[in-house]
């Protein structure tokens, strides 16, 4: 059983197309765009229940990052892994989201201001869910069972 990325499968592709292994990768594509379509819709439904329902400081501040995350989680579904530039600005401004959001919590988790506390606790939480599910997206890798996937080399 092999595993290897995508990049590694289209080049041999070119020389011995094998609708079995090619199919294998789209269909992995198509499973991780409704994991970004249900992680974005249950982040905004849950964003959209902190925000009117529960309406204490703490949950407000969580609902922020939620809501906007959620929003970039259903619109990561249409971004194509081909461009690296893109996959590089994401990583970077992933990061510096992480960091910031660990700043926010650890700044005032002792204080009495619980929505910043939320505020930074929700950035974590959607920020690690994303670079997770952008992973899966930009690395996705596929096991070949196929009798005739032996041109793929290992990483």
């Amino acid at each position: 059983m092999l595993k290897t990325n995508r990049k590694q499968i289209l080049i041999p592709l070119l020389n011995n197309p094998n609708p079995d292994c090619m199919s294998d990768v789209l269909i992995e594509e198509k499973i991780v765009n409704v994991f970004f379509m249900f992680s974005g819709i249950a982040s905004i439904a849950c964003a959209l229940i902190f925000l009117y329902i529960i309406k204490y400081s703490f949950f407000k501040g969580m609902a922020i990052p939620i809501l906007f995350i959620g929003i970039l989680e259903l619109t990561a579904i249409t971004y194509s892994s081909s461009f690296s530039n893109c996959r590089l600005i994401y990583q970077i401004g992933s990061v510096i989201v992480l960091l910031t959001g660990l700043f926010l919590f650890i700044r005032f988790y002792f204080s009495p201001q619980v929505f910043w506390k939320g505020l930074g606790l929700g950035i974590i939480v959607q920020t690690v869910l994303f670079i997770v599910l952008f992973y899966l997206k930009t690395h996705p890798t596929i096991q070949s069972t196929h009798p005739g996937n032996d041109f793929v080399t290992k990483p």
